[in-house]
Order: structure tokens, then C-alpha cells, then sequence
């Protein structure tokens, strides 16, 4: 993102660099309630290598073509670690939204007994 950020500053001369990322910012725009949809994926994506274009011609790319940019190579590999470290992230938000519901039964517990009436509670659940 800081990097995207940075375009305005770094094209500023460029009026087609400028122009090209003010459509593709405002295209990411979505209203309240609006869901990406398959069409709001594929204008990112064309406006998005309409964008590496315009910026490879400005820095003197100009061999660069869009379509051969548009041409990325994603390895198995590259899509299984993707893949693993998603369900890392997401069993790691899982776990720390359960862990704080027990935290937080185990203090509304405390707080509701006193330390004995915990240790008599929980001798006899046992």
C-alpha cells in the first residue's frame, strides 16, 4: 500500500500515470453494502497493467509490453504456501477469538466467586 501511496509523488510530471491510478483508485472505491464482484476483479486487474504500462514507458521500459506483464508466473508452490499461510492466519484468528471467550468466562467466573467457593466448585466437577 505504501507504495501505491507514493505514485501521486513519485509520477507527479505524468499525467497519464496520474490519471490511469486516480481510475483504478477510484474503481476500488465500493459503495456501502457493495460486494467485488468477478467484473469489479477484472477492471482492477486491466486497470492495474493500463498502469504498469504507463509507468514502465515513463521510467524508459519501453520494451515492456502489457500483455507479456500480464503474463505472471504463479508456481504450485507458491500457490500451496499461499494457501498454508491463509489457513495459518485464519486459525490463528480463530484461536485468539475462542481463547479470549474463555479468558473472559474464567475472570466473569472469578469475579463471581469468591477463590473458595472456585476450589469447592471445582473439586466437585471433577
Amino acid at each position: 500500500m505504501d507504495a501505491l501511496n507514493q505514485i501521486d509523488l513519485l509520477f507527479y510530471a505524468n499525467s497519464n500515470v496520474i490519471d490511469i491510478w486516480h481510475r483504478l483508485y477510484d474503481s476500488m472505491q465500493l459503495r456501502e453494502g457493495e460486494s467485488e464482484t468477478d467484473s469489479h476483479k477484472k477492471r482492477w486487474e486491466l486497470l492495474r497493467f493500463e498502469l504498469f504500462d504507463s509507468m514502465a514507458i515513463d521510467l524508459g521500459y519501453t520494451h515492456l509490453k502489457q500483455v507479456s506483464m500480464m503474463k505472471h508466473y504463479y508456481s504450485k508452490g507458491q500457490e500451496q504456501r499461499d494457501i498454508s499461510e491463509w489457513e495459518f492466519r485464519d486459525s490463528a484468528v480463530k484461536y485468539w477469538q475462542v481463547g479470549s471467550d474463555v479468558y473472559q468466562r474464567i475472570m466473569d467466573f472469578g469475579l463471581k466467586y469468591p477463590w473458595t467457593m472456585q476450589i469447592k466448585i471445582f473439586r466437585k466437577n471433577l
